[in-house]
């Protein structure tokens, strides 16, 4: 677990002296550049898919808007609990964990809120912050965990990269992105099993399409025959 720390002083990558890299502190470091990468293609995958199926949502709902809107008037009218299937799931988290989160979503936000920056870092800053405030209300922890990391080390703004050279920050630094490509790894797998792969092939979606109306006709029958 990331302990908070005190706030570090940004030095420009200029100033910085030529330090003695050992095997294993250059180990760590290569290590962390294919995590990254494998992060970065892993992310990539995941808006792939997330952007595919939200163009089939959305083709979905245009031709099936009818049928869509009698069936949740139906439902209402029988009272029976109606569940958006669509809508984002925030992550369940134990009261400890909550607390947890807040607390590292507020010390992580003094470096990054515009409020605190000077004005070369405003639009830098808004740009963490809108990321920071995203992964707070998904109650996503190891992203906010590692926002605050970021933060805090002085990695999240240009001007700083002395975790380079400091093995303390460079184990941190692993260790979070490999909790982090394990996760998301978890999403990509997740997406895959769960979602008809005809999604992900639009000469597919009219013959899908018309499963779906054959089921959302057959859903509207039964809610009709039950009135």
């Amino acid at each position: 677990m990331y302990q908070a720390k005190s706030k570090p002083q940004l030095v420009p990558q200029s100033q910085l002296p030529i330090v003695y890299e050992s095997p294993l502190h250059q180990r760590t470091r290569h290590l962390i550049l294919a995590l990254q990468s494998n992060l970065a293609l892993t992310n990539h995958k995941i808006n792939e898919l997330e952007s595919q199926i939200a163009a089939f949502d959305a083709a979905y709902r245009a031709r099936f808007y009818d049928y869509i809107d009698a069936i949740s008037a139906l439902k209402a009218t029988l009272g029976l609990i109606e569940s958006d299937t669509t809508a984002h799931t925030a992550m369940v988290l134990t009261a400890p964990e909550q607390a947890r989160l807040k607390a590292m979503y507020r010390q992580a936000a003094k470096y990054c809120h515009p409020d605190y920056l000077p004005s070369h870092l405003i639009r830098r800053g808004e740009a963490i912050f809108h990321q920071l405030t995203a992964a707070y209300r998904a109650r996503d922890v190891l992203a906010v965990e590692t926002w605050l990391f970021e933060l805090e080390s002085g990695q999240a703004f240009a001007e700083s990269y002395h975790w380079q050279t400091n093995p303390r920050l460079l184990a941190q630094k692993k260790d979070l992105l490999q909790q982090r490509l394990t996760q998301q790894c978890e999403v990509l797998d997740h997406l895959q099993k769960n979602t008809s792969p005809q999604i992900f092939d639009t000469s597919q979606w009219n013959a899908l399409l018309y499963d779906y109306q054959v089921m959302l006709e057959e859903e509207l029958a039964n809610l009709k025959s039950g009135y």
